[in-house]
């Protein structure tokens, strides 16, 4: 610095003019530092098209790919009837509720009321962070910023009729910025902006600002947005800015609106000075921002060109750039007619023509898949750092001719239709405009990475690098997405790619060193890790050379999914008792299959389990996955004396129901004598008369139903028994009134499912059958549609909760103990309601039934080749298994029936069809199905010239998914028909043909229920009791109730719903072991075989705190034999027959089931004893419940602080052991505002509690 003389007069000296400089030198330095550059060091990104990273994203804009799709079928749940009448098309995302809840220790109870637009902005900002090699470890504890556009709450929509402490924080705004920041551990700002359409560029802008001004070291900004709801895509309609064609013809003579998108972007921000002192990969850089308001313009949503000329103007100042320096500018260009024209007009003001002619591109990435909305500015900022980093702009999408109310003249601004390139030498910088809705826009100017970018140095050597992931199979699912790149990058590039796999990256448990020095080596080991090789852990090795920082993209995490969506889910409303529906469908989850003609799940082999049942059905032997036994009987024994009582109370009240007389009149008679008093309702009028009974007529149908309870609001009935007639099925065929068997079958259905539902929870209802069940060899089944009720019976005791009482069977003529002991079953108080929710009387004593294994092998199956076997349903996925296995076995002739024509068959059904023609004798098809006497007799025609028939197979049937409270008549009759309809012709139509075998498809569903298949459970119940009425009259049946098949898309529901039933004790079945249950008849005496591997410790666990079942119950005790007993201290209680070593492993069995439970795991197995609760989700709202539950469970009082001072199952698990005996407590300490400390030492790792309310 030159000094000179003050100037006479000035009063200044040297020291003056100095200190005057120095403020002046700091003054410009601050300038500079609070608008200089920003970098964008990482980008992630979720876009529609299965785009997840910015090599995908810029093939798919080159390629001018239009990703505008129909609305995908299973995105329309639970809205279907809405969605219907709304715009089809869109820019769809794949799969929007699965979700890595473990990854972040979220638990499945708040994951399920998390937002999607979280979940998704969780894993989209690790993989940023990531994209940008950053560890989390170097960002947890900094100032690091979260700036969130967002703007829809659609999520709310589906979590209507599920309120939950976690409704706030899984679905507000605010919240969703925060769960980052805390995932995270960042400690800068965390905000969210709605701005509408504009709120991610917006965020942008509050970031580069925070960096800027010292407030961040680094910055995430993001926008995350999903269609989940009608209700949203309905209020964009009414705007009237959609395009009825589907299509975003942005710039275009025919534009005539936008398309709506889902999408979700995050970039990683900081200083570009910091990122080049700090070695980081720069993939553009913002020099300047602006935001502004349209103020007052022709309408409040309609933009103002002045206002978006002043917008573009401040940003060139703020990047101290002129509007020639601009060669490209990312619209916002949604293709409306009104905004391209204004939009247009401000670029050529503010740019076009004042920048000396020069070249302008204008591109519009909504053309490809639709407005983004809250995310399309920050997928604007990524398309554009990516043309200025490559120097080409893709096309505009279905642009051909200019909109002719855009003038463009005096300007060089062009919309490219093809890939076009751009200047290398001029315009080598981008804007990115975003305008809100609202009125606010926001406009960034940026260049490309420029000269300041670290330069490549020689590659250095590499010793090898570690990898690491939550869990072993994510590492192995690393390893070969890690094996697939590296073989495809240079070997120079080694060293970054070990850097960036290792260093640059996370740190998680199970981790797998690759010490290759040469990169082919590395391919090899990583793809033996792949492969199942050894997890080598790195803590028993020297630490490796560190390696220069040098970033690379690399592929994402192998996030763990798993489906999360409310447990009720909003639509009408359906009773749901006291159980919950996702257990319910989770346990229940092994019934029907999808596909042609579809079929319940199925066994596997046949590994020997207990001692077969003198009568009763049996379920088939071990199973894929851990020799769980398959084959399974149904033993009827004496009911426990707790569950059949004969007394009753002074208050107890009756509702007796139906269209029996002379049952009516025996229950009446004794509730009489019992004292009891009550309401007959019934169209035939008893013999009896009785006091404190009163008479009306029958209920019919639902309406009805919820009038007769509306009028005795005040009445309290113990239960209401429902005693109506099961019409005999017809015995001839061809009688008149054969088409009857279906039709009264469906009332009987709808009319118990009616009278259940509206009776809610004001009494247990019980439907009353007549030889309905064989439970003994000289038993003897009746043939009427009282079978169906058996079926359905479990899927009420599902959706009904302890309002479902059950169903119980007396014989065919009943006797007077009979109606003593039934009465005396109803009145009993269970220990836990629901307890025995079928049962019969026989001889005047209630029998139960519990589901065993059989000690024997199902009996195989005699086939003969010079006999013909007749199939229905044989060209469905589990009926192709069957099939196959018959000629497996030796047949030769098939008769196989169907519902479609032969020329209407599927691809794969008819390959099939095709290949047993070349594989056997004769196979003849017949389609319209066998569900009505003259369809039966066509098919049968086609027999003439064949062999006898000597074996029958029916797997016909289909499965819907409707909840019981809606399921009429109609829908009954349509599952009724093809399967229990075509079973009882196909049984009068083989009577007097010389058969090995009768065997029906049935379905667990049958036996303990399916969510939601009332209507198919039914249909199944009948098949049942066919088979026991023919084994009465000693003709060759056997009904399979098969668990769920493992034969892919076409077989058995999804994995995920697989991987939950297995959670619960019910395993699948493989192709060989589901063949191999196939059997001619069952050991038990009803004739009924359930084949599915079942763990039934587990199973029985489950649904004690389900729905406690005796079904499941060992012999020797009934279900619910875990009444809560009182406090004796945590050394009595549960654990009081125990000794004291085996105490401790059972008390953490038992932390781990309640935690699991609190969780909203299926699987106790998902906790680990070592790992800390609130690493795997718990927080204090959750410890508030399980307080509750520990002290009930253990017999001391446990509080909160408790838990968070014990935080994982062992530590529990010993407190609660030494803690002293004490009453429950029966109101928990408050949950603190903050979890408690742990003690010292356990400030960290497994014991760090990072809950709050």
């Amino acid at each position: 610095m030159e000094e000179t003389a003050a100037p006479a007069g000035t009063g200044q000296t040297p020291l003056t003019r100095a200190l005057a400089t120095i403020r002046t030198l700091r003054r410009r330095i601050e300038e500079q530092e609070s608008s200089g550059p920003i970098a964008v060091i990482g980008v992630g990104l979720r876009l529609p098209g299965g785009i997840d990273g910015l090599d995908g994203y810029w093939e798919a804009l080159t390629a001018g790919r239009d990703l505008v799709r129909p609305v995908p079928a299973h995105r329309k749940e639970p809205f279907a009837a809405e969605w219907d009448t709304l715009p089809q098309r869109g820019g769809f995302l794949d799969d929007v509720l699965g979700f890595d809840a473990a990854f972040f220790g979220i638990s499945p109870r708040e994951a399920r009321h998390l937002d999607p637009q979280q979940r998704m902005l969780l894993e989209v900002a690790w993989e940023a962070m990531e994209n940008a090699g950053l560890p989390a470890g170097k960002l947890s504890g900094t100032q690091t910023g979260m700036y969130l556009g967002i703007m829809w709450q659609d999520y709310r929509d589906w979590l209507a009729g599920a309120p939950d402490a976690y409704w706030t924080t899984g679905n507000g705004h605010n919240f969703a910025a925060g769960r980052v920041a805390h995932a995270l551990g960042l400690n800068g700002p965390a905000m969210a902006v709605d701005t509408a359409c504009s709120s991610s560029l917006v965020a942008v802008h509050l970031a580069a600002q925070a960096l800027r001004r010292g407030d961040c070291e680094v910055a995430f900004a993001a926008g995350t947005n999903l269609i989940l709801s009608p209700r949203s895509m309905r209020l964009v309609q009414e705007t009237r800015s959609l395009a009825p064609d589907g299509l975003c013809k942005a710039f275009d003579a025919r534009a005539n609106g936008f398309v709506r998108g889902e999408g979700c972007g995050v970039v990683v921000l900081k200083r570009l000075d910091h990122a080049l002192r700090d070695g980081d990969r720069v993939h553009g850089v913002i020099h300047g921002t602006a935001v502004n308001q349209d103020g007052r313009s022709g309408g409040f949503t309609a933009p103002n060109v002045l206002s978006q000329v002043a917008l573009i103007e401040r940003a060139l100042a703020d990047a101290g750039l002129e509007p020639a320096d601009i060669g490209y500018v990312e619209a916002h260009g949604t293709g409306t007619s009104l905004g391209d024209p204004i939009e247009m007009e401000a670029l050529a003001t503010a740019l076009g023509r004042v920048n000396g002619g020069a070249p302008l591109a204008v591109g519009a990435a909504k053309s490809n898949f639709g407005h983004l909305e809250a995310t399309a500015g920050v997928a604007g900022l990524v398309k554009a750092m990516l043309c200025v980093g490559h120097r080409q702009a893709p096309p505009v999408v279905h642009f051909r001719t200019l909109n002719p109310r855009i003038d463009l003249s005096g300007t060089a601004i062009t919309v490219p239709d093809t890939l076009t390139d751009l200047p290398r030498n001029a315009g080598r910088h981008a804007g990115v405009s975003s305008f809100g809705m609202s009125g606010t826009n926001a406009h960034i100017v940026l260049g490309p990475p420029g000269e300041g970018t670290p330069r490549d140095e020689p590659a250095p050597a590499v010793a090898g690098f570690e990898i690491s992931a939550k869990t072993p199979e994510a590492l192995r699912a690393l390893a070969g997405r890690y094996a697939e790149h590296l073989a495809g990058l240079a070997p120079a590039s080694y060293a970054a790619f070990a850097y960036s796999a290792g260093e640059g990256r996370t740190a998680h448990e199970f981790r797998a060193r690759i010490a290759s020095t040469a990169p082919e080596d590395a391919v090899r080991a990583l793809r033996a890790l792949a492969a199942g090789g050894p997890l080598r852990s790195p803590a028993d090795a020297s630490p490796l050379p560190a390696l220069p920082r040098a970033v690379i993209d690399l592929p994402s995490y192998p996030w763990e999914r798993l489906r999360f969506a409310p447990e009720t889910l909003p639509g009408p409303a359906v009773p749901t008792g006291g159980a919950s529906r996702s257990a319910a469908a989770a346990v229940s989850t092994a019934a029907p299959a999808a596909g042609s003609d579809g079929v319940a799940g199925a066994p596997a082999g046949a590994a020997p389990a207990a001692s077969p049942a003198p009568g009763g059905s049996s379920a088939a032997s071990p199973a894929p996955d851990g020799g769980l036994p398959v084959a399974h009987v149904t033993r009827w024994v004496a009911a426990p004396q707790g569950d059949a009582t004969p007394g009753a109370d002074a208050g107890d009240a009756l509702v007796l129901a139906g269209d029996d007389p002379e049952l009516l009149t025996e229950l009446l008679r004794e509730a009489a004598a019992r004292g009891v008093r009550g309401t007959l309702l019934t169209p035939v009028p008893p013999g009896t008369a009785a006091d404190g009974w009163i008479t009306a007529g029958l209920p019919e149908g639902p309406d009805a139903w919820r009038r007769f309870w509306a009028e005795r609001s005040g009445d309290a009935p113990t239960a209401l028994v429902l005693a109506l007639r099961g019409a005999p099925l017809p015995e001839d065929p061809d009688a008149a009134d054969a088409g009857r068997a279906v039709t009264d079958g469906a009332a009987l259905a709808s009319a118990v499912t009616a009278a259940a539902v509206a009776a809610g929870d004001r009494c247990r209802v019980h439907a009353v059958t007549r030889a309905a069940v064989r439970t003994a060899d000289g038993d003897r089944a009746a043939a009427t549609a009282h079978g169906l009720l058996h079926g359905l019976g479990p899927v009420l005791g599902l959706e009904l909760g302890s309002a479902w009482g059950g169903v119980v069977d007396l014989p065919a003529e009943p006797g007077p103990g009979d109606t003593r002991a039934l009465l005396g079953f109803v009145l009993a108080r269970p220990a836990a309601p629901g307890t025995e929710d079928v049962a019969a009387v026989r001889d005047g004593r209630i029998l139960v039934p519990r589901l065993t294994g059989v000690a024997e092998e199902p009996a195989d199956l005699t086939v003969r080749a010079d006999a013909t076997y007749l199939v229905t349903g044989g060209l469905g996925a589990v009926g192709r298994e069957l099939v196959a296995d018959l000629v497996r076995r030796g047949a030769r002739n098939l008769l196989l029936i169907g519902r479609r024509a032969e020329d209407e068959l599927a691809p794969e059904a008819a390959g099939f069809l095709a290949s047993l023609r070349r594989d056997t004798d004769r196979v003849v098809y017949r389609g319209g199905g066998c569900d009505t006497p003259d369809a039966l007799t066509r098919a049968r025609a086609a027999l003439d010239g064949m062999p006898p028939v000597r074996g029958v197979l029916h797997a016909a049937g289909t499965v819907s998914y409707t909840p019981a409270a809606l399921t009429g008549a109609e829908e009954f009759a349509d599952a009724l028909g093809g399967k229990a309809a075509g079973a009882w012709w196909l049984h009068l139509a083989s009577r007097d043909w010389p058969l090995d075998f009768f065997v029906l498809v049935s379905s667990v569903s049958a036996v303990w229920g399916t969510q939601d298949c009332a209507a198919y459970s039914a249909a199944n119940g009948a098949l049942d009791l066919l088979a026991a009425h023919r084994v009465s009259l000693g003709l060759p049946a056997v009904s399979i109730a098969y668990g769920p098949w493992a034969l892919g898309d076409d077989g058995m529901a999804d994995a995920g719903l697989r991987d939950r039933a297995a959670r619960m004790g019910i395993g699948t079945l493989d192709a060989a072991r589901g063949r191999a249950a196939l059997t001619g008849r069952a050991p038990g005496a009803d004739g009924r075989l359930v084949a599915c591997p079942l763990d039934m410790a587990r199973l029985r666990q489950v649904m004690t705190g389900l729905r406690p079942r005796g079904l499941f119950a060992p012999d020797a005790a009934p279900a619910g034999d875990r009444a809560g007993q009182d406090g004796a201290g945590a050394a009595g209680g549960p654990f009081a027959d125990l000794t004291p070593a085996e105490r401790p492993a059972a008390a953490r069995a038992r932390v781990r089931e309640l935690l699991a439970d609190q969780l909203g795991h299926a699987d106790a197995a998902a906790v680990r004893d070592d790992v800390g609760f609130f690493d795997l989700g718990l927080d204090s709202i959750m410890a508030v419940d399980l307080t509750v539950r520990l002290s009930a469970e253990f017999g001391t009082s446990v509080q909160v602080p408790d838990v968070f001072d014990h935080p994982t199952v062992t530590e529990l698990a010993a407190f609660l052991l030494a803690a002293p005996a004490a009453a429950p407590a029966t109101t928990p300490a408050p949950a603190p505002s903050c979890p408690a400390r742990s003690p010292a030492g356990a400030a960290s790792g497994a014991n760090s509690p990072r809950g709050r309310s």
